[in-house]
């Protein structure tokens, strides 16, 4: 990677807000600094159209006010020769997930929260680790290409390529954004310059003729597929709204065909959240004819990332260090990670006309701003000013932007850019009504069976933002299906758990060694927690008593004692034995009704419950579901959805803040995935106590008789 341009010492006065500490001098500046940095000369580049993104403040007041932040940073990433360093380590056992390390490169100083990318050097196998003092601790077993689930090996030597952490970046980034906040909204959108003149400039592409590669496209779909075409040269990025499984992705993709196939002057951006996510983006396109004649290319960050590409996609898999050799050359370019549009920057031969930028409601402002400084206009288009197109889509009952900046949560800067958009009047406000001319939300959902529609829709009611402009509507029932009646654990009249007063013994499975021995845990009824309206079932051994058919939406109580991984008190290492048995029970019982272990998640909010939950599932010879952690929803959906709550407490021991507690955004995301089934496992007692999201869930649950209540020692 070349070399970044050093930064200009400025004695430009700061505000009072962020004092008049001195500049920091004679110490390294990062490649993401110099790219922000060629970002803000090039805003003041007369030669480079970004309408949308012209500053009024000087480079040199923007450069002195971002040293100065990144000088209140207590931690700086120093990085030299790009953004990875390779090494070979010896490594030392400690427990059965962490090990003692001593690089074998002087120049490797491996810090506390730095990532590293593992791989072995006797299987080839990677997985994700993190530093934690003197020990790596494995952070999750990767997914091989050929859909593998591969445990972590032991082994002495290992290959380390050091990946800096996110936080770190986000760190810098959100300096930046204190950038564009202390200088107001016009900093970076020039408010008075993005007022509607109700007279959209002239597009390229012909909307009249405008023919749908997707015919199942509903009318608001279309209709935002419309406004987007016709708005080339809007002086603001479009902007798609819509909670889980109303078709913002499938927006994309229609945008992605009709911008690569009746546009042959444009080169197409596309960026995605999560690996995966963006993975199947790129099998989407690389599936449909329009791909054999607009080719593509799929930017990773370093070659641990091709474990998540089908086969068929690795020959079109570049690394970000062929951008400093190469001009990258198709006209159709997806990234999973905005930080390598810092690479597209630099490479000279890298410009595109549209960018598609999917869930960019977990981005943060800078985070999108990098995508758009790949933003060029070419000498070739028809119309040279009036067609750079940016489309946004979000849920902003989701995710936020994940942000641990102590200097980011200072100044209120968790926000991303699209909640930042929204709060312009361009958009309109959506007691008053959005503008349709630059942003389109989405009602309808098609994603889930109407018992899970009613569910989501009912919690999502309870949990918009207050009195603003972000309040979303929730999503209304699009899928009808013959077979999608709910089912719930009371539903059949032959059922001998409809008499709560007859216990029937369960049924005997294969035994595992979280099962606890019938003999010893025998049941009583006084440990059972009868609630009015709920199906009382025995659960004495590890199989509970599930309805014939595989319920839609059923949530098990259980109360189990809370153990840590390595006896360490770490809260992100707590696991619940008793909760891993009913998971393990709920995937057999989804296997025996014939769904497809890929078709299957499990998930759960803490590392070492997932990692305890993958363990038992192989013990038990099942096939392997997804076991996904949290950014790793976003943009994805199956059958069924497995939820292990593992616990949630806000002020009692090691546990206070662990889990879904008081984060109604991810409880939201993790309830959301299911088309047809959504099975949760948790602590009733402690979620209805601790949790007003839970709380509600059990009671939404209880009332239409989808709650089975027992206690697991």
């Amino acid at each position: 990677m070349t070399s970044q341009p050093r930064a200009r010492r400025v004695s430009s006065k700061l505000p009072t807000s962020l004092g008049n500490a001195p500049l920091p001098t004679n110490r390294k500046h990062y490649d993401i600094e110099g790219t922000l940095l060629q970002l803000l000369n090039r805003c003041q580049d007369p030669g480079t159209v970004i309408p949308f993104l012209r500053t009024v403040a000087t480079p040199q007041n923007l450069v002195a006010r971002l040293h100065h932040l990144l000088w209140l940073e207590e931690h700086h990433v120093r990085i030299t020769d790009g953004a990875m360093v390779q090494s070979s380590a010896t490594v030392t056992k400690v427990t059965d997930f962490s090990f003692k390390f001593e690089c074998q490169a002087a120049n490797v100083k491996l810090r506390k929260g730095d990532r590293l990318v593992l791989e072995s050097t006797a299987t080839g196998a990677v997985w994700d680790a993190v530093v934690e003092g003197s020990k790596v601790h494995v952070k999750e077993m990767r997914v091989l290409g050929g859909g593998e689930f591969v445990p972590f090996e032991f082994s002495k030597t290992f290959h380390i390529r050091r990946v800096p952490d996110r936080h770190w970046f986000r760190h810098l980034h959100a300096a930046v954004d204190a950038v564009w906040s202390n200088l107001g909204a016009g900093v970076a959108f020039g408010v008075a310059k993005l007022q509607p003149s109700r007279k959209l400039p002239p597009s390229a592409m012909d909307t009249g003729k405008l023919e749908f590669f997707d015919g199942s496209l509903d009318d608001v779909q279309k209709g935002a597929i419309r406004n987007v075409v016709s708005s080339g040269g809007s002086l603001a990025p479009y902007i798609i709204l819509g909670s889980a499984g109303t078709g913002k992705t499938r927006i994309i993709q229609e945008l992605l065909l009709q911008f690569s196939a009746n546009c042959t002057w444009s080169r197409v951006l596309v960026v995605g959240l999560t690996v995966r996510a963006t993975c199947r983006l790129v099998e989407f396109y690389a599936a449909h004819p329009v791909a054999k004649t607009v080719p593509f290319a799929l930017l990773v960050a370093d070659g641990s990332a091709r474990a998540h590409v089908s086969d068929f996609l690795r020959d079109s898999v570049w690394t970000v260090d062929a951008l400093t050799t190469r001009e990258l050359g198709p006209r159709v370019v997806f990234t999973a990670d905005v930080y390598n549009a810092a690479y597209i920057i630099e490479n000279k031969g890298c410009h595109f006309t549209h960018l598609l930028l999917d869930d960019s409601a977990s981005m943060t402002e800078p985070e999108a701003m990098m995508a758009m400084a790949c933003l060029e206009q070419q000498s070739r288009c028809p119309t040279a000013l009036t067609n750079l197109h940016i489309v946004l889509t979000g849920d902003l009952s989701s995710l936020a932007p994940d942000v641990r900046s102590p200097t980011a949560l200072k100044y209120g800067l968790g926000n991303s850019m699209i909640y930042r958009l929204l709060g312009l009047p361009l958009y309109g406000d959506s007691r008053a009504g959005r503008d349709g001319l630059f942003v389109t939300e989405l009602k309808i959902n098609y994603r889930s069976v109407p018992a899970i529609v009613a569910l989501t829709g009912m919690l999502l009611c309870n949990y918009r933002s207050d009195g603003d402009a972000m309040r979303m509507e929730p999503a209304m029932l699009g899928r009808q299906r013959a077979d999608s009646i709910p089912e719930t654990s009371a539903s059949s009249s032959k059922s001998p758990q409809n008499d709560p007063g007859k216990v029937e013994e369960p049924t005997k499975k294969s035994e595992s060694r979280f099962a606890p021995d019938p003999k010893k845990e025998a049941m009583s009824k006084k440990s059972l927690t009868a609630i009015s309206g709920s199906t009382v079932v025995p659960a004495s051994d590890r199989l509970l008593q599930f309805p014939a058919k595989l319920p839609t939406v059923q949530f098990t109580a259980v109360r189990g004692m809370v153990k840590y991984l390595d006896n360490d008190q770490d809260p992100s290492k707590a696991y619940n034995e008793a909760e891993i048995v009913v998971v393990l029970d709920y995937l057999q019982h989804a296997y025996q009704a014939g769904i497809p272990p890929d078709q299957v998640c499990v998930f759960t909010p803490g590392r070492g419950q997932a990692m305890k939950i993958a363990e038992a599932i192989r013990a038990d010879g099942l096939p392997m579901p997804a076991v996904p952690v949290s950014f790793d929803l976003v943009g994805h959906e199956w059958d069924v959805m497995i939820i292990s709550c593992l616990r949630s407490a806000t002020a009692r021991g090691n546990l206070a803040g662990q889990g879904f507690n008081a984060h109604p955004e991810l409880s939201n995301l993790a309830v959301t995935r299911g088309r047809d089934h959504l099975l949760v496992v948790g602590n009733d007692r402690e979620l209805a106590q601790e949790d007003d999201f839970w709380r509600l869930f059990l009671r939404l649950t209880r009332a239409e008789k989808g709650c089975l209540v027992g206690t697991l020692s």
